[in-house]
Formats: structure tokens, C-alpha cells, sequence
């Protein structure tokens, strides 16, 4: 079996541990370069992994993919409104030449916690407000 897989980021829980997992069960998992995806710091482009997933895909018997980083570039971006976003009819647009007959497709997504990342200072004093509307 192969599996074309979009994590939803750089981290290794999300990139490492796929590909442990599918070498333990004797998959062979296609994985965007690392160098791809979103970090703490930056976002992957997303319409470089859409296509990406598209090549894959096509050569797969499933596809696993993360719409948080297929739409905001991963998981840290998928907590800033103020970041660009795909939408998703474009995503669609680029994946429909995908026979999704014959290719099994999985997206999941995050649900997104009360707090933010905190990675600024401007972050910070967010973060410290929506806190306190929240605990009062």
C-alpha cells in the first residue's frame, strides 16, 4: 500500500512519527520535504503543498491530509486570522483532476484552542486579553 501524506506541520510528532508508523506496518508513505511545511515561525506555502498532494495522490491508494496546513500553512498560522488563507474551493479546484474513485481520501483538521501562540510580544498582550475576558 501507498499513502500520500500532507502532516500538519514540520514538528516530528506530525512528520517522524507518519513515517515510523508506515515503515512498522510495511507502507510505503510519500511525505512532502520537510523543508516544505509550516513551523513555529513561518507557514508552509500552501498552494505548493495543494499541488503537491495533487502529483501524489494520483500515484497512491490514499491520501491523508491536514486542512490546516492545505488552508493556513499549518497549525501556528491556522491561529492567526490576520494570515493570508486558500480557500477552499480553490483547493478543490486543484484536486479534482484526483480520480478520488480509485484514491481513498482523509482530511482532518484541528479544533482550534481558546489560546493563541504566543510567539511576540504583541502575541503576548493578545493572548493576556482574551485570557481575561475569558476568566472573568
Amino acid at each position: 500500500m501507498r499513502i500520500a501524506c500532507v502532516p500538519l506541520d514540520s514538528r516530528p510528532a506530525n512528520w517522524q512519527f507518519p513515517q515510523r508508523l508506515a515503515d512498522i506496518s510495511g507502507i510505503e508513505l510519500l511525505l512532502p520535504p520537510r523543508s516544505m511545511l509550516g513551523t513555529l515561525t513561518s507557514g508552509a506555502d500552501q498552494r505548493e503543498l495543494v499541488r503537491w498532494l495533487r502529483q501524489h495522490a494520483r500515484e497512491a491508494d490514499a491520501a491523508v491530509f491536514s486542512w490546516d496546513a492545505l488552508i493556513y500553512g499549518g497549525l501556528v498560522q491556522s491561529r492567526d486570522p490576520a494570515l493570508p488563507v486558500v480557500e477552499p474551493a480553490e483547493i478543490y479546484e486543484n484536486l479534482a483532476s484526483v480520480d478520488w474513485r480509485s484514491v481513498a481520501g482523509y482530511g482532518y483538521a484541528t479544533i482550534p484552542r481558546l489560546g493563541i501562540t504566543t510567539a511576540s510580544s504583541g502575541a503576548l498582550s493578545r493572548h493576556e486579553a482574551v485570557r481575561e475576558l475569558f476568566i472573568a
